[in-house]
């Protein structure tokens, strides 16, 4: 048989930062690839060096997190694009890139660039392009298909969101808006860092609060029971949604997550924007009551809002050289960052502008920043003879303040259809998981001991799946008595089952249950199983080992 060549991944994020040097700091950022695996990357841009015309930098691509928790990743491409105030100040490329432990997980460069004076706040735009080769192009259909017993699993899982009987939780959306009853097992299972961050006493876990809007955590919640997500619907292409969604995931860590709406390839974009205030203000250099200037100063009052005001102060003076100082008091309740720029400006009517200082300071609320004495040589005529007709000099000083306050917008453009059964795959091994850390349980179900008197097993389970796989549960249980008036189905399972499978058969059916999977079984078996799933209608499971029967398989 001819393997299939391995399909190409590819996957793009773009970065759009406003003010990234106010203040000067770390900036950092997450986006996910979606294929082959969900993987979640890091980037990481470190201020090395700055000036006002220079400044130095070191990047960092950083693999965080695999789903297939592999050891390493090869990349079969990365591109790196680094553009500031729209000229591109880095490219690096990199073919048959391994992130692995030598490398601790991350591609890495420095570099520098001019840095060109402006009075506008900054734009760096960073762009990131990654082509993973993994998983094939075709699948092959045998005797059984893992998707379709999977969407089986997905389907029934689904249903104890809609109707849950023996949920034991329940979880409210933001401001208490909407409701929603759940089971803290599939929480944990699918949702495991959900507890992590709010560690609660198992008493406690029966009403819990989330800061998640009504809309998303409906979302989420059916992707958590099912592995799928809807993301059609006008209200889930806005901004605010997939930004949310996208904190949400970095919140808690949901990688698996971004597989229900990361297609194959992806542009990931984000917006950073550092709020900021800017004001401009000119201080006339050439006259002062028709006299050259010996000393001269002005103070202006800023009101940014109601509650940030600044009180800016500058003065030249000629002694033994020309000379300026300046100061910046803060008004503000919070701290404040802020960066003045200072430009001389020649002329009226063609002026000549040329930037010659720049300084950033951080300013605590009711304190004053001052810069000292700073030489002056741009305007030596400033001080000298003046025909008192006209004032042709000015500095122009551009202030930009910010508070901290940091606005992010994440946007997600997918070009390719998503792969269903990837998702189905996650929430597979998240049963299995779930079924061996017996996490939560409320039944025991026991074996029948049979004619033989084998021995009898046991084994722990959750009686809202055990129903929602067994639409007729009660006729694969022994000990089962009919509800009131005599009809069925029965009151409720009770909380200790015998089931009419014996010891040997049991652990199969028990594992397709949670896996939507069927593990090889004896041919000695398949009487007994079909036998029960047709009993009680559990139709994916009668389907895979009538057919197995069928072929002669595992004779």
């Amino acid at each position: 048989m001819k393997m299939a060549d391995a399909a190409m991944h590819r996957g793009s994020f773009r970065w759009d930062i406003y003010n990234p040097f106010l203040p000067l700091r770390r900036l950092e950022a997450t986006f996910c690839h979606g294929s082959p695996d969900a993987t979640q990357w890091k980037v990481t841009l470190e201020h090395m060096d700055k000036t006002m015309d220079f400044w130095a930098f070191s990047f960092s691509l950083e693999l965080v997190n695999c789903v297939g928790h592999r050891f390493a990743t090869a990349a079969e491409s990365v591109l790196v694009v680094i553009k500031l105030n729209g000229e591109r100040i880095a490219r690096k490329e990199a073919t048959n890139y391994c992130f692995g432990r030598r490398n601790r997980f991350r591609y890495c460069f420095e570099g520098n660039a001019a840095r060109r004076p402006q009075m506008d706040p900054h734009r760096l735009v960073i762009k990131i392009k990654i082509s993973l080769s993994g998983g094939a192009e075709g699948k092959g259909k045998g005797l059984l298909s893992d998707d379709e017993y999977l969407r089986i699993l997905s389907s029934n899982l689904q249903s104890l969101l809609h109707s849950p009987k023996y949920s034991n939780m329940t979880l409210w959306s933001a401001d208490r808006q909407r409701s929603f009853p759940v089971h803290s097992y599939i929480m944990d299972a699918r949702w495991d860092n959900f507890f992590r961050e709010r560690p609660l006493d198992a008493n406690d876990r029966d009403d819990v609060e989330t800061n998640i809007s009504d809309g998303l955590l409906s979302d989420i919640l059916k992707y958590m029971y099912s592995g799928t997500m809807d993301t059609a619907g006008p209200e889930r292409a806005t901004p605010s949604y997939t930004t949310e969604l996208f904190q949400v995931i970095d919140r808690y860590r949901l990688h698996h997550l971004y597989k229900a709406f990361v297609k194959n390839e992806l542009e990931n974009v984000q917006v950073t924007r550092h709020e900021a205030f800017i004001e401009s203000l000119l201080f006339p250099l050439d006259i002062v009551v028709g006299r050259p200037i010996n000393n001269a100063s002005r103070a202006w009052d800023i009101t940014l809002d109601p509650e940030y005001e600044l009180i800016f102060r500058i003065r030249v003076w000629s002694e033994a050289g020309n000379w300026l100082s300046y100061s910046v008091q803060s008004k503000c309740p919070s701290t404040v960052h802020v960066q003045l720029n200072l430009e001389l400006v020649k002329g009226v009517a063609f002026p000549s502008v040329s930037h010659f200082h720049e300084q950033d300071w951080t300013i605590d609320p009711d304190a004053t920043a001052e810069s000292g004495p700073v030489l002056f040589l741009g305007c030596p005529e400033t001080f000298g003879e003046s025909d008192g007709t006209e004032i042709k000099h000015f500095i122009r000083c551009f202030l930009n303040v910010a508070n901290g306050t940091k606005v992010d917008t994440v946007r997600s453009d997918s070009v390719a259809s998503q792969n269903e059964f990837e998702t189905l795959a996650v929430l597979g091994d998240h049963m299995r998981n779930l079924k061996e850390r017996k996490f939560d349980t409320d039944m025991r179900i026991l074996s029948s001991p049979g004619f033989l008197h084998e021995d009898v097993i046991e084994d722990r389970i959750h009686k809202d799946v055990f129903a929602a796989r067994l639409p007729e549960w009660w006729r694969g249980i022994a000990n089962v008595t009919p509800a009131t008036d005599g009809g069925w189905p029965p009151v409720g399972i009770p909380d200790v089952a015998v089931s009419t499978l014996g010891s040997e058969t049991l652990p199969f059916v028990l594992d397709c249950i949670y896996t939507g999977k069927v593990s090889n079984m004896p041919y000695s078996f398949l009487d007994a199983v079909v036998d029960f799933t047709r009993r009680t209608v559990f139709e994916s499971l009668f389907d895979v080992v009538f057919r197995i029967s069928e072929s002669g398989m595992n004779r």
